[in-house]
Parts: structure tokens; sequence; C-alpha cells
């Protein structure tokens, strides 16, 4: 019997790397340090710190609101 394992979105592969390079622009890559910035400037539903952690490891993406 084979059995298929579902390949990873690549969008979760790359958004770290897009993360940090934007961040390069002036602010340390650190979850604490991009979630104030980005809950400073977005005026939908704020980000919790777990969220953004997991966006700086790749383990998933932000919601499309």
């Amino acid at each position: 019997m084979l059995f298929l394992q579902a390949l990873p979105d690549p969008r979760v592969l790359y958004l770290p790397d897009q993360l940090r390079q934007g961040l390069q622009a002036g602010y340390p890559d650190r979850p604490a340090v991009l979630e104030r910035v980005f809950n400073s400037r977005y005026w939908g539903r704020s980000v919790a710190f777990q969220a953004v952690s997991r966006w700086l490891r790749g383990q998933s993406i932000p919601s499309q609101e």
C-alpha cells in the first residue's frame, strides 16, 4: 500500500526569508519586534506573539483578511 505525504505549501517555505529580508531595513528579526511593528501599523485584528513566531520559523503563514 502506498502512502502519499502532503508536500508543504511553498509559501510557508519562503515566508521566513521574506520576513527577515524586510526586517533588515532597520529592525531585528525577532518575533516581539515584528509583532509590535505589525500591530502598530495594521488596522485589522492584531496578531499574537505565537503567530508571528510561527511565521518566522516557517510553521504557518498569515491568513488573508
